[in-house]
C-alpha cells in the first residue's frame, strides 16, 4: 500500500514538474517565433521601389482600382478600412502571392516579380506605412515573414 502511494506521488510529482517547465518554457518559445516576424511599421520597402511601384499602378491596376486605389463596385479599394480588413495579420508574402495569381484580371501572373513587389510596396506606401533604406525582395521565405499590422505595434 505504501509503495502504491509513493508511485501515485512520484507521478504526480512528475506531471507537476512538467507542467511549469511547459509553462514558463512557453513564453520563451512564442518569443523565439516573433523575433524572426517584422511587420510593415519596420519600413520595409524603399521609396525608389515604391516610385517604380505607382508607375506600374498605373500602367496595369489604375483602370480597375482608379487612381486613388479606391475601387469601385466591382473591383475592392486597395487603401483604408478595406486593405486592413483583406490584408490585415496576413504577410507580405500572402498578398504577393495573391496578387501574383490573379492580378492583373485579364493576365494573372503576367508580370515579373520584381513588378508584383514593387506594386505591393506601392501599396504599403498608400496605406502610410513608413519606408525603409531597403527594397523588399521577391523572396516569399523573407516575405512570409513581414506581417501586415493595420496598427502601429
Amino acid at each position: 500500500m505504501a509503495m502504491k502511494i509513493q508511485l501515485i506521488l512520484y507521478t504526480y510529482m512528475l506531471i507537476t514538474t512538467a507542467a511549469i517547465v511547459a509553462i514558463f518554457a512557453l513564453p520563451a518559445t512564442l518569443g523565439a517565433l516573433q523575433l524572426d516576424q517584422i511587420s510593415v511599421w519596420d519600413g520595409v520597402y524603399s521609396e525608389k521601389q515604391a516610385a517604380r511601384g505607382k508607375e506600374i499602378y498605373r500602367k496595369e491596376c489604375e483602370t480597375c482600382h482608379l487612381s486613388d486605389l479606391t475601387g469601385n463596385d466591382l473591383t475592392p479599394a486597395l487603401t483604408g478600412i478595406a486593405f486592413e480588413y483583406r490584408w490585415g495579420q496576413l504577410s507580405i508574402g500572402d498578398i504577393f502571392s495573391i496578387i501574383r495569381i490573379t492580378m492583373p484580371q485579364s493576365a494573372p501572373d503576367s508580370l515579373s516579380s520584381q513588378e508584383y513587389i514593387d506594386t505591393v510596396s506601392y501599396l504599403l506606401q498608400m496605406n502610410g506605412f513608413p519606408v525603409g533604406k531597403n527594397e523588399l525582395t521577391t523572396k516569399e521565405s523573407v516575405l512570409n515573414k513581414i506581417i501586415i499590422l493595420p496598427e502601429k505595434p
